[in-house]
């Protein structure tokens, strides 16, 4: 997922491109780790059990100065939740999420890339899956997030998310056969988007979108909503288990700063702008840890 910088307010702007100037240091010097090239494989004792992480950038990223593993424009930190995850239980961690990724991705190649599902083999016992977003406009929301342009969103791209929607349970399913034919014994969890605002949230307790309409701020909760209800009903299709942590409302771009799971720009929290925080990563990899 990625976010256009012209799109945002500016009081927003200038925080937001300083933040993505100090990620595209931080991705450069991720990009040179030699004993991570191509996933983010830590070295386990022969008895860990196999653990494949899939998906986009609400898997792949977290602290924007973390150490990052594998391409650096698949913004693989060092803390996301498949890292704390395999941390917490001691597993044997192939990471192959990546920024941007689209199911085609996890079923076919990506520029010099291999399918995601490469990784995943007979013997893998567990396997982590975001994805979903991008194919139904993940980027576009975001963007509406920050919308500061006289026609709202929901009249400018209401049509194209809808559409995108309308296809993404067919895309779902085709990732969850090709998952089951390489690992059919796998536990599988998919992992929610967690919102980037709630119905409580407005100008008065978050200036950062003062200027964002009560509409778009609906549409967008809607759409995001609706996102996760697909993928929520996609893994019950399929016999995965559907993870998001609790009360995620609370946790917005909005809140407290120290109880962000999500942040809008991520300058106050090192977060990569529209997406995960350190902590919203823990608390997404101890959702799953209670599931195992």
């Amino acid at each position: 997922m990625t976010v256009s910088a012209r799109l945002l307010p500016h009081h927003l702007r200038h925080a937001t491109l300083a933040a993505l100037a100090t990620t595209a240091l931080a991705l450069s010097l991720g990009a040179c780790d030699t004993a991570k090239e191509e996933t983010g494989k830590d070295e386990q004792t022969s008895d860990a059990l196999h653990y494949v992480a899939l998906g986009d950038s609400y898997a792949s990223m977290g602290t924007r100065g973390a150490p990052h593993t594998g391409p650096g424009w698949c913004a693989r930190a060092s803390d996301n939740y498949p890292s704390q995850l395999q941390q917490m239980k001691g597993l044997a961690l192939d990471d192959v999420t990546c920024q941007g990724a689209l199911t085609d991705h996890v079923l076919g190649p990506r520029a010099d890339l291999p399918p995601q599902l490469d990784a995943v083999h007979t013997t893998t016992d567990i396997i982590t899956l975001s994805i979903g977003g991008n194919d139904a406009g993940f980027g576009v929301l975001t963007s509406c997030a920050m919308n500061t342009s006289d026609l709202n969103c929901a009249e400018l791209h209401g049509g194209e998310i809808d559409q995108a929607l309308a296809a993404l349970p067919a895309k779902l399913d085709d990732v969850y056969a090709g998952i089951h034919r390489k690992a059919p014994q796998a536990k599988i969890f998919a992992t929610a988007y967690m919102p980037l605002l709630a119905a409580t949230d407005n100008e008065s307790n978050c200036p950062a979108i003062e200027k964002v309409s009560d509409v778009d701020r609906l549409w967008l909760m809607q759409k995001i909503s609706q996102i996760n209800l697909e993928v929520e009903q996609a893994a019950h299709r399929a016999g995965a288990q559907f993870i998001v942590p609790p009360a995620t409302e609370l946790h917005t771009g909005c809140a407290p700063v120290a109880e962000r799971w999500v942040d809008l720009a991520g300058t106050e929290t090192g977060a990569y702008p529209m997406h995960p925080t350190h902590e919203g990563q823990s608390a997404m990899a101890h959702a799953i840890a209670e599931r195992l």
